[in-house]
């Protein structure tokens, strides 16, 4: 039985105040077939508790190994900021716990999931889910609309989905780093495509709207010799649906703590944009050195330069715009002196943008960036530094493959 992670026994927000969690999971010595996984937090100023628990059964020797096969069964009754991801820690993480901006919209979630997940020996892997979620919004978050009977305004306590989910990954020639539960890819000169589709049910098991996700992405590394190599990722995708509230549409992936993450915009705020069409681009050089090693104390030290390109597009029809039609669930809006403000947006004028310039490799593990929010300056609670509006200093912690 491993215990853990450790950085996740204790974190705070302002939903839940001060959380604290104990968690863990059984190793291979436990069986090789069957993994279970369990946690129990609790928030000291909500005095809810939460708790999740997860079997996987593996159909090959034993669960670690590649290629998979496995079902695993999950159930989850926990919190969550709505448009932030994250792949290898968990939300909780005590190193998270510091944000900048509101962090007072959460939502609570109670979400049962079926996965099957085959992976072949090429790297083509297939996963079949069911997802049925029940979320209801705490802090400051709302689910507002105005009742298309009566014309009052009114709330919804919660909402459900029923989703069935297929995706589709193919990573050719893919090398894992392999942890205790979970592999990071080791990136090649091979590109990664990810198809990921979910049909939204009405009416089926409890769902409240029906829709259809699809989302194409692919990451490709280029290598140019003596000035370094290029990370590349594009993605597109599409909801078909009327009435889709806006925690179902495209959110970006957001980033409010002060931690760099490559797969975010990190000086956007969560939920700040909404779209039921996306095309982005994630662009990230890194010049391993062409720069700083013509410079004898930088090359002494080994630091190594990195710059980065974000951006997004997206639209949202009228069918699913709160600002058009006031029976949907609203956009959040917040209010100061009086004055309402919205805070979640669209991205049809332009997309938004973002650029970074970096050193890694400082003491062999941190980097550190400059990031620059290059436009929608005007919206509520953008970040500055320095007196520079948009303008962030963001740490990242990890060995660069």
């Amino acid at each position: 039985m491993d215990v853990g992670p450790v950085s996740a026994f204790y974190s705070f927000n302002d939903v839940e105040g001060f959380r604290a969690r104990v968690s863990g999971q059984t190793n291979l010595k436990f069986h090789p077939k069957i993994q279970l996984e369990g946690l129990l937090a609790y928030g000291f100023k909500d005095q809810e508790w939460k708790y999740g628990a997860s079997l996987k059964y593996s159909f090959r020797d034993n669960w670690r190994s590649f290629p998979q096969h496995h079902l695993k069964v999950s159930y989850l009754h926990d919190t969550k900021f709505v448009g932030n991801q994250l792949k290898f820690v968990q939300e909780d993480n005590f190193f998270l716990s510091f944000k900048r901006g509101a962090s007072d919209r959460m939502l609570f979630t109670d979400r049962f999931v079926f996965e099957y997940f085959l992976e072949l020996e090429n790297n083509l892997s297939w996963t079949l889910s069911y997802f049925n979620t029940d979320q209801r919004p705490l802090g400051s978050l709302r689910f507002n609309f105005t009742d298309p009977v009566t014309g009052e305004k009114a709330s919804y306590h919660s909402l459900r989905t029923s989703e069935v989910g297929l995706k589709i990954r193919y990573a050719p020639n893919e090398q894992f780093l392999q942890g205790h539960n979970y592999r990071t890819p080791i990136y090649n000169k091979y590109p990664v495509f990810t198809l990921d589709y979910k049909l939204g049910m009405d009416g089926i098991l409890g769902g409240d709207f029906a829709y259809h996700r699809l989302s194409l992405n692919i990451f490709k590394r280029f290598y140019l010799s003596l000035f370094g190599n290029t990370r590349f990722e594009v993605e597109a995708g599409y909801i078909w649906g009327d009435g889709v509230p806006y925690f179902l549409l495209h959110l970006p992936v957001a980033n409010q703590t002060f931690a760099y993450r490559t797969g975010a915009f990190n000086m956007m705020n969560f939920m700040e944009f909404a779209s039921d069409r996306w095309a982005l681009i994630n662009i990230e050089h890194f010049f391993e050195g062409y720069f700083f090693n013509k410079i004898p104390l930088l090359r002494r030290l080994k630091l190594r330069e990195v710059v980065s390109f974000k951006a997004i597009y997206g639209g949202l029809r009228s069918e699913n715009n709160p600002n058009l039609d006031p029976t949907l669930v609203q956009f959040i809006t917040t209010t100061t002196d009086g004055h309402t403000t919205p805070v979640t947006f669209t991205l049809e004028n332009q997309p938004y943008m973002e650029a970074s310039v970096g050193v890694y490799n400082i003491f062999k593990l941190i980097r550190i960036d400059l990031v620059k929010r290059l436009n929608y300056l005007h919206n509520p609670d953008i970040p500055q530094f320095l007196n520079v509006k948009g303008l962030g200093l963001r740490i990242k912690v990890k060995v660069e493959f």
